[in-house]
């Protein structure tokens, strides 16, 4: 700890004189204003990480192509590597401050979801601040587009990725496309979805009252897959057609077959009357 200054005394005091010098400031001058310090801008995913290694905003779009996990998957993996360490003071019964085992994990798994959601929040920013990012308010009660759980390697974060988007969809053929991330529902950030959770994130997005706002990420090869798409669409759609016009000429086939039986039946019985 620091101490407070002291002055020093001596043994023995001088009288003090009286100096024929002014004060340094006059009482009629107006004191000297100090500067105001502008509040610092906590410094973003993008100022840290991107900026480390010297990322253009096109290379940032394509992160996961250039740096294999972005930083968001580092700092998540991170967390949970420091929440399994907890663990260990999960065993003892009581801890230094006399916390039970349950006080502890609760704790601690509240600190650990905190920490993500906070990641994830500055992650929206970084990506908002590249005009990535975008909300749409759904109406209908059919969304017209197909979610799924995907994850970017073995030990990156999971998300919600969207698969397909639909003609009937108020967000087709744009701005929604396949690979975009579904990040948010109304307003609040989707935290590391799982297979177990899914379906229930499936029902409770469909059951949300409309208006909905969702909010997206724009997928890093998002123009290729929805080509890919709309070509497979195109494909299926002519697949169809020709289906069609097999089945009709199946059709076709059977009823001058039927049509030649019958003739035949009939010239049979009049040859037999």
């Amino acid at each position: 700890m620091f101490g407070r200054s002291k002055s020093r005394t001596g043994a023995s005091r001088s009288p003090m004189k009286s100096s024929s010098r002014s004060s340094s400031r006059d009482e009629n001058t107006a004191p000297t204003a100090r500067p105001q310090l502008s509040p610092q801008k906590r410094a973003s995913l993008k100022d840290i990480y991107y900026e480390e290694h010297k990322l253009t905003d096109d290379e940032i779009k394509k992160r996961h192509e250039r740096l294999g996990y972005d930083p968001l998957d580092k700092l998540i993996q991170s967390e949970r590597i420091a929440l399994n360490e907890k663990k260990s003071a999960w065993t003892s019964k009581r801890d230094r401050v006399g916390k039970t085992q349950k006080q502890l994990e609760e704790m601690h798994k509240k600190e650990y979801r905190d920490r993500v959601r906070t990641l994830l929040r500055e992650h929206i920013e970084t990506m908002a601040e590249l005009g990535i990012v975008f909300h749409h308010t759904f109406r209908k009660d059919r969304l017209g587009f197909q979610i799924l759980i995907a994850r970017y390697g073995e030990e990156g974060r999971e998300y919600i990725h969207v698969e397909e988007t639909m003609p009937h969809s108020e967000v087709w053929p744009g701005p929604l496309k396949p690979t975009d991330e579904l990040i948010a529902v109304n307003g609040k950030v989707i935290m590391e979805p799982s297979q177990d959770r899914f379906k229930d994130l499936q029902k409770a997005i469909l059951r949300c009252p409309r208006p909905l706002k969702l909010t997206f990420i724009h997928g890093e090869r998002r123009d290729e897959a929805f080509a890919e798409q709309e070509e497979r669409r195109a494909m299926r759609g002519e697949d169809k057609v020709v289906r069609t016009s097999v089945l009709d000429a199946r059709a076709a086939c059977l009823a001058a077959a039927r049509a030649a039986a019958a003739r035949e039946t009939a010239a049979l019985d009049a040859a037999v009357a």
